[in-house]
């Protein structure tokens, strides 16, 4: 496998030197950077598209801070560390703005699969997609219902655009996770179905009776073509 060059942010001086000492054993470049010492927005600047967020037990601002990486660079992968965390912190982790979590014991050999993983990422496809009153655009990364902007985080938006650039097409877990995370699915992960219920909260959509988000059963979701 290639080398990686992954930024470390620790929120202590003398944290992860075991984590970075891991990561350099497998053949990574990282660099480590204090998180209350650089803010967000300047950490753009780095060469590294992989970001590894070791987050402490009762650590403040961890999951803001990855919020604001995600929205001043969205083109970086985010991977956060927990010592420890229940699947609702998880689920906050992942819809605040990080592409994958670990919990810790995990193993390096692991931990370099999943980076492997996000670096290979998602190929950018710029576009706008219409689908009647929907309209997504990825360029300007919004989505908007007849005119009217709607507030979605990055996962929420990243599966409606990926959904609304296969309209009528049935878009599979395992692809669905695979797009957005560049992780493969797991069964017991409901994460992706948690997401479908929120989106179609935001669009207005009824789970029984669907006018955008449809559920196929034992298969997947798809966007409902237009009509006209």
């Amino acid at each position: 496998m290639p080398s990686l060059d992954v930024t470390l942010v620790i929120d202590r001086p003398d944290a992860a030197a075991e984590l970075c000492a891991g990561l350099r054993r497998q053949g990574c470049r990282v660099e480590t950077v204090v998180r209350d010492h650089i803010p967000p927005a300047n950490l753009a600047a780095s060469s590294s598209s992989l970001v590894v967020v070791n987050i402490e037990p009762r650590a403040a601002g961890a999951l803001a801070w990855c919020r604001d990486v995600r929205a001043a660079r969205p083109d970086s992968r985010i991977c956060a560390l927990f010592e420890e965390a229940d699947e609702t912190a998880q689920v906050v982790a992942l819809e605040t703005g990080a592409d994958t979590v670990l919990v810790r014991p995990f193993s390096e050999r692991l931990l370099l699969a999943h980076l492997h993983a996000l670096a290979r990422g998602r190929p950018r496809r710029p576009g706008r997609h219409d689908s009647g009153a929907l309209v997504v655009d990825e360029g300007a990364r919004s989505a908007k219902l007849a005119g009217r902007a709607l507030d979605l985080t990055d996962t929420e938006f990243e599966l409606l655009l990926l959904l609304a650039g296969r309209p009528g097409q049935v878009v599979d877990r395992e692809t669905i996770k695979r797009e957005i995370r560049g992780l493969p699915f797991d069964s017991r992960d409901r994460s992706i179905d948690l997401c479908v219920v929120r989106l179609r909260r935001k669009l207005g959509d009824d789970a029984l009776n669907p006018r955008y988000i449809k559920s196929v059963r034992g298969q997947g979701y798809l966007l409902i073509a237009p009509t006209s």
